[in-house]
């Protein structure tokens, strides 16, 4: 028969710092109490708009994900002629060709191709100390410049970069006016 000792405290394994750690931050979770639904602020729903390049499937991307696709219409296909309703003569339609938008990003990223085929040393001064704005470079990996105002734009990114903004602000109703384009 087989007899065993009541175990003794000295002998049990001490805790961790980790699991004293991982235990309290536990007990915290389950001490906290949800806030009711009706104390959660609510703000009124967003008022939809038409966004103008925007397919009507991707209106709603802007409001969820701070970001949506634009189409720009195809030069090969331009729309026809329509009738004007008070006269009944035709109304001309577009010059073909690109659109603006599209001519303006061509310009703007064969800028940045031009910017990033510059030595190390003169990208360099368009560094900052986050990625906010400016160059970066991760040696082996990457580099990449983000651009957010005009007075820490490269000079030859300035105006391609001025124009394609002129263009975007047109296009979203605001023509640049926070300030975020100098």
């Amino acid at each position: 028969m087989a007899v065993s000792a009541a175990p003794n405290p000295s002998d049990s394994p001490v805790p961790s710092p980790l699991s004293k750690l991982l235990s309290k931050l536990r007990s915290k979770r389950r001490s906290k109490s949800l806030t009711p639904l009706s104390q959660i602020p609510t703000l009124p729903p967003l008022i939809p708009s038409p966004l103008p390049l925007v397919l009507p499937e991707h209106q709603h991307l802007l409001s969820h994900y701070g970001w949506t696709t634009i189409t720009l219409p195809n030069p090969s296909n331009p729309p026809s002629t329509s009738t004007s309703t008070s006269t009944s003569l035709p109304t001309p339609s577009p010059p073909p060709g690109p659109h603006p938008l599209q001519t303006a990003y061509l310009a703007l990223f064969l800028a940045a191709q031009s910017f990033f085929s510059l030595p190390p040393s003169e990208k360099a001064l368009w560094s900052r100390l986050t990625t906010e704005e400016g160059y970066t470079c991760i040696p082996g990996e990457k580099e990449f410049l983000t651009l957010r105002t005009l007075s820490s734009t490269p000079d030859i990114l300035k105006e391609p970069a001025q124009r394609y903004w002129s263009l975007m602000g047109d296009g979203r109703g605001r023509g640049g006016q926070d300030g975020e384009y100098d």
